[in-house]
């Protein structure tokens, strides 16, 4: 856009709210307004996972202000009603995760260290235990967060301590590449 606010919506509205995710992604590769659905377990009750957690971060950025009950139904329409009730549940969590995360990251406050990146992810951590509970956050985010504690490791113990930051991250990735690449 000439206007520097990011990529639009079908309809012409910013996506600056768009989650981490999906801004990754790109407008080219994302179907706006497509939600991928919840899911159910063996006994009809919400799964709570890793693909959950995608499921929500699409409605957050899809729902329209004030239609957030509408855009869950939609992504839970196939479930049981004790899991559509779980679902609506789990996503109004979301937003107040969402809203309280915003508030607690100030934009342009960037880590300069690899000790503000772990005080950063342990404020997160401890944000996320608060929003979902221990067991909920961990089925949630716990792929994430292992990544992340992984990626954070990696940076600490980096042959050039006194790198940037934006160096230490980018071997910290190469080297987890690596290990991830690498047989067991």
């Amino acid at each position: 856009r000439p206007d520097g606010a990011g990529p639009l919506l079908t309809d012409g509205s910013p996506a600056a709210g768009w989650p981490p995710v999906l801004k990754e992604l790109g407008a080219a590769a994302v179907q706006i307004g497509v939600t991928q659905p919840f899911r159910a377990d063996e006994q009809g009750q919400l799964l709570v996972d890793a693909t959950t957690l995608r499921t929500l971060e699409q409605v957050q950025a899809f729902h329209e202000p004030g239609h957030l009950a509408d855009t869950v139904r939609q992504a839970a329409q196939t479930l049981s009603p004790a899991a559509r009730e779980q679902a609506m549940e789990l996503a109004q969590r979301y937003e107040r995760y969402d809203a309280a995360q915003r508030q607690a990251v100030q934009p342009g406050q960037e880590p300069s260290s690899v000790d503000e990146v772990v005080r950063q992810f342990e404020q997160l951590q401890t944000l996320r235990r608060q929003q979902f509970g221990e067991g909920v956050a961990q089925q949630l985010f716990g792929d994430d967060a292992a990544v992340t504690s992984r990626l954070i490791a990696l940076m600490q113990t980096d042959p050039h301590p006194e790198a940037p930051l934006a160096e230490k991250a980018l071997r910290a990735q190469s080297r987890y590449t690596a290990e991830q690449q690498s047989p067991p």
